[in-house]
């Protein structure tokens, strides 16, 4: 049997991955090849496929970033061919293990077919009350001393990510003593970009709402975690040409799930999005964009410092009296 271990938090697919081969295993020996086929062909994965195993036992192949499975992937049609091929009639002593951290293209035709061939396991996003769950127990089973304020503060902190947790743990276990929000602060920065992507949309529809607090608030915390001011202005740039990409899809009617697939993306951050575009038109993200262009600009030619350009850019964009073009 061979499987496809689809989703975007890699401590779940690993758990995943290490539990289908003890399944394959059976208490035989057991060997192992590894292939990311971004790098390597097809070719040879199948190659070696095809070749006995040395050991009594089966042999497993894991093959990480099959993006021919995705939107932005292509595989050729002779590849394409071979590997369907194989598929059909695979080795019977091999099991192969297609491992994808992003989204599949469920349009895609080898999608389909392979849907038939192979086992597939969807792993679904992390459920924030399990995930809440499991962090709390480790505190309490690696006996960190910490206020109960602080867990809340430290569960703030976190993406629902438990290779992220896996870690930040391993900085909270090696910190002698009581671990108080101000250690904590210091130990856990605050995700504000992180695999949620939450605090990234809270920003952008503060700056879109021209709320100067919020902005100028959530500013000093990124302040915190990005050092250098120039790298946010990527970050932040990026947020809002999502913003502008959602937006399009959306005129040309799509659904969720594709607009999700379409940017290789999760479900829930596009509907967070276009809860947040019912409010503005396109012309309000291309007038932020232009803001940034205009200031990425000064800075490469040394006309204004990146942290002093970057708050003028946040006291333009959140000026009362500024109306934004419809």
């Amino acid at each position: 049997m061979n499987y496809v271990v689809v989703g975007e938090d890699r401590f779940l697919v690993h758990k995943e991955v290490e539990k289908i081969k003890k399944l394959t295993n059976q208490g035989n020996e057991l060997s192992t090849s590894f292939y990311d086929l971004q790098q390597q062909s097809i070719v040879e994965m199948i190659d070696d496929a095809n070749m006995p195993s040395f050991l009594a036992g089966t042999k497993v192949i894991i093959a990480v970033n099959p993006l021919f499975l995705t939107a932005n992937g292509k595989l050729e049609d002779a590849h394409t061919e071979l590997l369907l091929q194989y598929l059909e009639h695979p080795n019977p002593d091999t099991a192969i293990l297609f491992v994808l951290y992003q989204p599949l293209d469920q349009r895609k035709s080898i999608v389909k077919t392979m849907k038939k061939l192979c086992d597939f396991h969807l792993i679904k996003d992390v459920n924030a009350n399990d995930f809440r769950t499991q962090v709390l127990h480790d505190c309490k089973q690696n006996q960190l001393k910490m206020s109960d304020r602080v867990k809340e503060e430290l569960l703030l902190r976190l993406p629902l990510d438990y290779e992220n947790w896996a870690q930040q743990i391993e900085k909270l276990k090696n910190y002698p003593g009581e671990i108080t929000m101000e250690v904590l602060k210091s130990l856990v920065a605050k995700p504000l970009f992180g695999t949620q992507d939450q605090d990234a949309l809270l920003f952008t529809n503060a700056i879109l709402a021209k709320d100067m607090n919020q902005v100028f608030s959530m500013w000093h915390d990124l302040c915190i975690t990005y050092k250098e001011p120039y790298s946010l202005i990527g970050l932040i740039a990026s947020q809002f040409r999502f913003l502008y990409q959602v937006k399009r899809l959306q005129e040309k009617h799509y659904l969720t799930k594709d607009i999700a697939s379409y940017l290789n993306t999760k479900e829930y951050r596009v509907t967070k999005t276009m809860e947040i575009l019912r409010k503005y038109q396109l012309m309000d993200i291309l007038e932020i964009l232009n803001l940034l262009s205009q200031l990425d600009l000064k800075i490469k030619s040394g006309m204004i410092d990146a942290k002093n350009g970057f708050e003028l850019f946040l006291l333009q964009a959140t000026r009362r009296n500024r109306v934004w073009n419809r």
